[in-house]
């Protein structure tokens, strides 16, 4: 009898490791080896059955000609398998098994026969326990197909039924008969499988399913069939058995052991489907009386009789649904289709296949275990109103969607429907860096909690689809750019050459569907290999464009989409990832570039498109509050979109763990001087405008008094009332609007900070380090509100033991001391300052010191030399009215920064701004010094005193014979420059 345990286990297939037939051993006659190649070559027939099935690892065949020849060979090489003919001419095929089962009794060994068997290797082969067999040679090359994957399968079989695969079950006593049957299963099972695989939705899931294919288990016995059912019944999907065969090795074929395998099958598994055949026209009528499929060994048509067994009852091929009288009411070829038909065929049809489980079976055929696992147990007496079985099967299919394919990289194709949550792809080439933290964190997304405890938030991943690597590189291939590392040229120059370029046909194709499934403006980003990755984020380095994507021509805004691409593949030339790839230690001829397209995040207001707000959130502050633990994180927000942000203007700082504790600031009219102003959106009134390299041409910089007039304001912002000298959390009263969330932040309308805080969490669990996230929040007074993650990165923080002791920020031999420190370590080989002239600083002319810093930088950078840069408010603010707007190239050399304030800037260091991430990432020194606060300090008047090397009219340039020593303690957020040892200026 069979015994079972019940064992559902699906663990999935992501090891990939398994075993594979790779190395053949063929041990043939001359005449033997001829007549089994006929005109072509046996390792060519075997080769394209794998191609044409899209099999990969396709074995190699070693061929000897004798039995000694072969044992020779094993003695010094490694074969998965052995192929031999039955008949060699230097020993009987019986005594060769016997010799090589003793020297390597794991190794399988199939024999190939055109003729009757031998008697004595035919005993052997039947006593045999290790699953060795015979084959009758057909001159069909499915055949060695087979026998290869008949070995495959049984040594994987285990494993694999674990995660789910499915198991055939033949049993088949005759070896010309299953040498017959097995190509006609194995071609069934791959031609299923090649149609699962067009419905993949990336290369890993086509992995997965090719992986997950059923496994064809062969049983010449009663008691071997037995055996495979007792440990693969779960798995089993259905029995295709002969009538007459053995009940045990060695015994004579039994007439009623198929009746009787039959009997036990069904007596424990009612809905499996079996297939008896046999040659005897008398057993017909009893097979067909006891519900059994029957198939005529005999037929002509025999191999069109089992792929229709297979087909309508084995799951393969479309979903039939019919009523109870046999009638078709419907059909299904894959998941999306199934779950239309099962909202609209009669649910008489449903509970016909309901009571004969036919949904599970043609699930677990498709690869689907986890929705067939949660179907397989319902009974249709489980529902009193049947109506109640559609919804269920309906709520299944959507939660397993939701669960188990949610977050996957899809292809893009132009028949894809419109909605999902899935990441889509262009190109079979990487995601980028950006790509893989979106794709990653969208699986996370699928797969958390989060969704469901704000289950009155839509929180998502705007619609976003990535242009692989492989379409950048034949882009450069197609357009002989494959120099462009090389070019001497400027930024303009490549960005001309590159918008000269064409886009491969078939990407122009797919991105017009693209554009036609896209209707919202689009943000077109770079997605570089090396970007957001663990140790450099490039933040900012390269370029993005935000699109109004609204002209009614369609080949407009396909135009307007071909120039973004190649602006942002062009920006990996321009000077800014040159001169930060030159600190890296990286080239970069390694790098390759992906090009995220995504739809923005916000809502037409008139002719502008933006967000509620934006902001970026990090697991770790590097400028925590006062009593808040850098642990506890940090986040900074900004009316509209989060250019605000990433550029370093006036923005929101606030702790997630922490939201209703305020900005230390010291009275209400300082928070509100230090409060945003102004925001960006992008504007819809230039549905024509021109893709120009430079970022922002199609963005708009408004006043907080555009944002009150779309209503965005009030969800959001606070008034400053001067005569009470208070903030008042409402916009009914007059005075200036304060961007301060305490709306959100401390009256609860929506959950940002819990949000925030999960997010963060699972993100700093998932990468293993912190993690830094942009989003975008939409507010919705009517209907649900939406959180759109946009981008996580892991985050670079420099903490380690403390360095400086207490009285280090008094040592008299400071050049600057401060106690909020970014960093950690010690510098002590930079000789040389760029300092900004105190008596010169004037704050309406920083973008003319950024262009003096600019050729003081080349200098040091043609000379090989690192610097302390000591200035002024916010080192790379894109608003120059907070501080210096410098390029990252245009301080490249700086290993350490310093941010002083002084009576006429008063500015807090920046949140979550491009510039400081790399600064981080780079693991330079960085120290921000508030004069006002006790130990901090710049020494201005040493300083002045040490003649320059050069000078520039806002600028000076230091260089001293010995080097400053530089001190960042990274746990206490202290830092300290010491005077050089001798501070006399060298010579040149």
């Amino acid at each position: 009898m069979i015994t079972t345990r019940y064992e559902p286990r699906f663990r999935g297939f992501h090891d990939l490791a398994r075993w594979r037939v790779r190395e053949i051993l063929l041990v043939s006659t001359v005449y033997d080896a001829f007549v089994l190649e006929e005109d072509r070559n046996l390792g060519e027939r075997l080769s394209s059955e794998y191609l044409e099935l899209d099999l990969r690892y396709v074995p190699r065949i070693t061929r000897v000609s004798t039995g000694r020849r072969a044992l020779e060979l094993l003695a010094r090489r490694s074969f998965d398998q052995v192929l031999c003919m039955a008949r060699l001419p230097d020993m009987p095929a019986a005594e060769l098994r016997a010799r090589l089962k003793a020297e390597h009794p794991r190794l399988p060994l199939a024999f190939l026969t055109y003729d009757a068997l031998d008697g004595k290797l035919r005993d052997a082969l039947a006593s045999a326990p290790d699953g060795d067999r015979a084959f009758y040679w057909t001159r069909d090359a499915n055949l060695l197909l087979a026998v290869v994957k008949l070995v495959e399968d049984s040594r994987n079989v285990t494993r694999d039924t674990r995660a789910g695969s499915q198991v055939i079950l033949l049993v088949e006593d005759s070896p010309r008969f299953y040498s017959l049957l097995l190509p006609i299963l194995y071609t069934e099972i791959y031609t299923q499988t090649r149609r699962l695989l067009s419905e993949s939705v990336n290369d890993l899931h086509r992995l997965l399913r090719m992986r997950a294919r059923p496994k064809v288990m062969l049983a010449t016995t009663l008691a071997e069939a037995r055996g495979i059912l007792s440990r693969h019944a779960y798995n089993t999907i259905g029995v295709v058995s002969d009538v007459c065969f053995p009940p045990e090795p060695g015994a004579e074929p039994e007439p009623e052991a198929g009746f009787t395998l039959a009997r036990e099958v069904r007596s424990a598994w009612p809905d499996m489907p079996i297939l008896l055949q046999t040659s005897e026209a008398a057993a017909e009528a009893r097979i067909r009386q006891a519900g059994l499929r029957f198939v005529d060994k005999g037929s002509g048509t025999l191999a069109r009789d089992i792929r229709a067994c297979l087909l309508q009852d084995f799951g393969f091929g479309d979903f039939i649904f019919r009523l109870p009288d046999g009638r078709e009411v419907g059909r299904a070829r894959d998941l999306r289709a199934l779950e239309q038909q099962i909202r609209a065929v009669p649910v008489e049809s449903l509970e016909f296949h309901g009571r004969r489980n036919h949904f599970s079976i043609w699930l677990r055929a498709r690869t689907e275990f986890r929705l067939a696992e949660a179907l397989r147990p319902w009974k249709v007496s489980d529902w009193p109103d049947p109506e109640g079985l559609r919804q269920a099967m309906l709520d299944a299919i959507r939660d397993f969607t939701h669960a188990d394919r949610g977050g996957l990289v899809r292809e893009f194709t132009p028949d894809l429907p419109p909605g999902g949550q899935d990441i889509l792809r262009i190109g079979s080439g990487s995601l980028g860096g950006k790509g893989r933290g979106l794709a990653f964190v969208n699986a996370l997304l699928a797969r958390s909690t989060v969704a469901a405890v704000h289950e009155d938030v839509d929180i998502r991943i705007p619609e976003t689809c990535v242009l692989c690597t492989d379409v950048f590189e034949s882009f450069l291939e197609q357009n002989r750019l494959q120099d462009a590392p090389d070019w001497d040229s400027d930024d303009e120059a490549v960005a001309r050459r590159f918008l000269a370029g064409a886009i491969p046909p078939r990407t122009r194709h797919l991105l017009r569907a693209l554009l036609e499934r896209i209707r919202d403006p689009i943000a077109v980003r770079s997605s570089s290999l090396l970007e957001d990755n663990q140790v450099l984020p490039f933040a900012g380095i390269y370029r993005t464009y935000f699109l109004p994507n609204t002209h009614p021509d369609p080949e407009v805004r396909l135009f307007q989409l071909e120039d973004a691409i190649r602006l942002v593949w062009a920006s990996m030339f321009y000077r800014a990832p040159r001169a930060y790839v030159r600190n890296t230690g990286y080239r970069l001829d390694e790098e390759r570039m992906a090009v995220i397209v995504q739809a923005v995040a916000g809502t037409r207001r008139g002719d502008l498109w933006y967000p509620t707000f934006s902001g970026v959130a990090r697991s770790h502050d590097v400028y925590p509050f006062p009593g808040i633990p850098p642990e506890d994180g940090g986040a900074a927000l900004a009316v509209g979109l989060g250019k605000a942000v990433a550029d370093g203007e006036r923005v929101f700082p606030f702790c997630p763990a922490r939201p209703a504790v305020n900005p230390p600031y010291a009275t209400a009219e300082e928070f509100a001087a230090n409060s945003q102003s102004m925001f960006w959106a992008l504007d819809l009134s230039r549905p024509e405008v021109e893709v120009r390299p430079e970022e922002g041409f199609s963005l708009v910089r408004l006043p907080l008094e555009r944002a009150e007039a779309d209503g965005v304001l009030g969800l959001v912002a606070s008034t400053f009332v001067p005569e009470e000298g208070v903030l008042r959390d409402t916009l009914s009263v007059p005075g200036p609007r304060v961007p301060r969330f305490a709306q959100v932040l401390r009256h609860g309308t929506f959950p940002l900070a819990p949000i925030l805080r999960e997010l963060l969490h699972a993100g700093r669990r998932s990468f293993g380090s912190d993690v830094e996230l942009e989003f975008a929040v939409d507010l919705r007074p009517e209907g649900r509100s939406v959180f759109h993650l946009l981008q996580v990165r892991p985050l670079e923080v420099s903490t380690g033991p403390g360095l400086l002791a207490d009285d280090a920020l008094a040592a008299p031999d400071l050049v600057c001391a401060s106690t909020r420190a970014v960093g950690n370590g010690r510098w002590t080989d930079l000789k040389d300052v760029l300092y900004l002239d105190p008596t010169r600083f004037d704050i309406l002319r920083t973008r003319e010191i950024a262009a003096e810093i600019d050729v003081l930088n080349r200098q040091l950078a043609a000379e090989g030399r690192g610097c302390v840069l000591v200035g002024f408010g916010r080192w790379g603010s894109n608003d120059p009215s907070l501080g210096v707007p410098v390029r990252w190239e245009q301080v490249s050399q700086a290993r350490v920064l310093v941010e002083s304030d002084r009576h006429d800037l008063w500015v807090e260091p920046s949140q979550g701004s491009h510039f400081l991430q790399n600064m981080l990432a780079l693991k330079l020194g960085f120290l921000f010094v508030q004069e006002a606060r006790p130990g901090n300090r710049v020494d201005w008047a040493f300083l002045g005193s040490v003649p320059p090397l050069r000078s520039t009219p806002h600028v000076h340039h230091l260089r001293f014979d010995e080097p400053l020593v530089v001190e960042i303690d990274g746990r206490s957020s202290r830092g300290v420059v010491h005077r050089p040892g001798d501070p006399r200026p060298a010579a040149g």
